[in-house]
């Protein structure tokens, strides 16, 4: 028994805890670029260029930029791609030094005033999660503890 207390006072349960927490949580984003949802399982928009496309995987970049950092306290997740953000929250992108954008589409090339990139959610907003990850953490946090 007092191997146990020392290992609580430690702080080892916690951190474990925060790894497998994190890894699940890892999890639940690439299955939301598998099933192309949102936390919340919302579907996202189709690709407007790519009738039939999934979104946000052309490259597969930014599905696989995804990362999760802990310690005992906190689950991060990261992405250090420059369009993350703009995806996850969506954006309407205008010219700065220019008349007009210039964008790569199948078959060439087209030019706009403005982009507006459609909110296909990867994370959770902040606060309470959505019930299908926390269903899922949940289930982790019981076979951990």
């Amino acid at each position: 028994m007092l191997r146990e207390f020392r290992a609580l006072a430690s702080g080892a349960p916690v951190a474990a805890l925060a790894v497998a927490l994190g890894a699940e949580s890892l999890a639940l984003v690439k299955h939301g670029f598998d099933v192309g949802a949102s936390p919340t399982g919302e579907p996202w928009k189709p690709p407007f260029f790519r009738p039939g496309g999934r979104p946000l995987l052309d490259t597969a970049r930014l599905r696989n930029a995804w990362t999760v950092r802990t310690n005992p306290d906190m689950v991060e997740l990261e992405n250090p791609t420059k369009y993350a953000a703009a995806q996850n929250y969506g954006a309407t992108i205008v010219p700065v030094r220019a008349k007009r954008l210039a964008y790569r589409v199948p078959g060439g090339w087209r030019t706009s005033n403005r982009v507006v990139l459609p909110r296909r959610q990867m994370v959770p907003d902040e606060g309470e999660l959505p019930a299908p990850w926390r269903e899922r953490l949940e289930l982790v946090a019981d076979k951990v503890i």
